[in-house]
């Protein structure tokens, strides 16, 4: 019987609080995005990157960009849950 000896990957402590700062300045937008580089998800990143953009057109995150911010940010955190070893409730509740 061989012994599972990998060892656990545990979400990054400074992104987490990088994040949380992000969020607690009401930079939603940058947070997600933040999260998608960590993962190195292309998909979460591109999209960020150009809703970010729209934003700054706009002046503000209209209520479409929201729900199209909150799915990618649903994607990534399950991304996340399956990837990390640790409990990710802190990630989400950054959120």
């Amino acid at each position: 019987m061989r012994l599972n000896l990998k060892s656990p990957i545990f979400f990054p402590e400074s992104t987490l609080k990088e994040i949380t700062e992000l969020v607690e300045a009401n930079n939603h937008n940058d947070a997600v995005f933040v999260l998608a580089e960590v993962l190195q998800n292309k998909k979460g990143v591109k999209i960020m990157i150009h809703l970010s953009a729209i934003c700054e057109v706009y002046g503000e995150t209209p209520e479409a960009l929201i729900s199209i911010r909150n799915d990618v940010l649903n994607e990534l955190l399950q991304i996340a849950a399956d990837y990390y070893d640790s409990d990710i409730s802190e990630l989400r509740n950054a959120f």
